[in-house]
């Protein structure tokens, strides 16, 4: 049920971000001097607004685009990053697509160009300024714009795993995974919690929270080369008792690099770069099954309706059963390139290609 496609006007890998009746995605010209935050209708697609910034170009990865960061949303508007070696920069707009304030926070220095994405936390909308060379973590007010926290990170890599923010009783943790560390971070203040030093390699995929029961866990992975190399179960209690380890399993083979997990219902459902489905146990990283899904894959795989969807590079869209057997529910088409991660909003599902951004559901 394709209910409409509409040419977004510029290249751009960011994944949909839905508040209410719209949708928010970014895109660029294709020398990446111009960059942009749209505002669209989800009913049909319209363009409800455009707000354009002048940067400047760079070199990136083939895989990378001039707008990959996703939008951060909130009530009183949206959040946005874009990145190059003079400038970063997170632009908040209202919702009707006027800029309320425009942070500077330096240069990014990248081999690949930027990718991680804002989340908006309690008062304060945080981004990670993971690049080669000095790195941090920093909270802006979502009132103004001004620094409320700035954490420093030690890692060598651009990494663009967005942060994983998780509720406690003392206001909630950030987890974020690059080759510095995984690491708790105190949401309210910045300052470090917990820290292991598991990563070599790149992270391109974001934390995922496992949850089995009451317990709760967190995996983080990270790759080089187009395929994964590790991925790690970390315990997030805030304070271990002497002599537990933090680190509660890892695996280091048939594991993704660039797409996310998702956890369900204590089972783990991996799109491996190369089209390879897995089911894995939360509680062990134990195998439940491994098969071909479709061709290579690059956005993140998503649970809608008790069913997990993938989406190829190519565009071939595949519905597994979430189950503890590989079943394919249904296989469809779509002409286009994806690489972000499809949204569902308003009671439909949104696809983001390079050329296209497709909206399918209902048809009453």
């Amino acid at each position: 049920n394709i209910l409409w496609k509409v040419e977004i006007g510029g290249p751009g890998d960011s994944s949909p971000s839905v508040r209410g009746k719209q949708c928010y995605l970014l895109r660029s010209n294709e020398n990446g001097t111009s960059r942009f935050v749209q505002c669209r209708r989800i009913r049909d697609g319209e363009l409800m607004w455009e707000f354009g910034l002048d940067f400047d170009t760079h070199p990136k990865h083939q895989k990378n685009s001039y707008a990959t960061s996703t939008v951060a949303t909130a009530e009183e508007g949206v959040y946005a990053s874009f990145g190059s070696p003079s400038r970063f920069v997170v632009v908040a707009l209202d919702l009707a697509g006027k800029q309320r304030w425009i942070a500077e926070l330096g240069p990014f220095a990248s081999q690949h160009g930027p990718g991680a994405s804002p989340i908006v936390v309690g008062e304060n909308v945080v981004i990670p300024i993971e690049q080669d060379g000095p790195s941090r973590i920093v909270a802006l007010r979502r009132s103004n714009g001004e620094i409320a926290w700035s954490s420093p990170r030690g890692g060598d890599l651009t990494a663009y795993a967005t942060p994983l923010f998780v509720p406690d009783e003392k206001g909630g943790q950030l987890v974020v995974s690059s080759t510095a560390s995984v690491s708790g971070i105190d949401a309210t203040t910045g300052e470090m919690i917990w820290e292991e030093k598991c990563f070599v390699d790149r992270c391109v995929s974001s934390p995922v929270l496992l949850e089995v029961g009451n317990d709760r866990a967190v995996m983080a992975g990270s790759g080089k080369g187009g395929k994964g190399s590790r991925i790690v179960a970390i315990n997030l209690t805030r304070e271990l008792p002497a002599g537990e380890p933090r680190l509660r399993w890892d695996l280091t083979k048939t594991i993704p690099y660039c797409p996310t997990p998702i956890c369900v219902d204590g089972f783990i459902y991996c799109a491996l770069d190369s089209g390879i489905a897995r089911c894995l146990n939360a509680t062990d990283g134990g195998e439940i099954w491994t098969e071909r899904a479709c061709e290579k894959v690059t956005s993140s795989p998503i649970e809608l309706g008790g069913n997990i969807l993938i989406v190829s590079e190519t565009g071939e869209c595949v519905w597994v059963a979430a189950k503890k057997t590989f079943q394919v529910l249904g296989r469809y088409q779509l002409d286009d390139e994806f690489l972000a991660t499809p949204a569902v909003g308003d009671g439909r599902l949104l696809l983001r290609g390079q050329k296209y951004l497709w909206c399918i559901g209902e048809t009453n």
